[in-house]
């Protein structure tokens, strides 16, 4: 189980060291107004509607991201 954390935490590193990454989360960022779209706090994180670990081709598709802040994605995935 331990491995298989780990292979998931080098493959979503990967992609959010990449630039590709950092072009489309700022343009998602700017399109959202830096406001979760859940609760509109201002917020600089961008979340994947769809996994981008289970679906990676899907990772940089504007359509599948979305401005949410910490605690609006913590909820999402029941952690708080």
């Amino acid at each position: 189980m331990l491995r298989k954390l780990e292979k998931e935490k080098k493959i979503t590193n990967m992609l959010y060291d990449s630039k590709p990454w950092l072009i489309r989360s700022g343009e998602v960022l700017k399109r959202d107004k830096h406001k979760c779209k859940s609760c509109g706090r201002k917020t600089n994180r961008v979340h994947h509607r769809r996994s981008a670990l289970y679906h990676p081709e899907m990772s940089l598709y504007p359509g599948n991201l979305v401005t949410m802040c910490d605690k609006c994605e913590g909820e999402i995935h029941n952690r708080n």
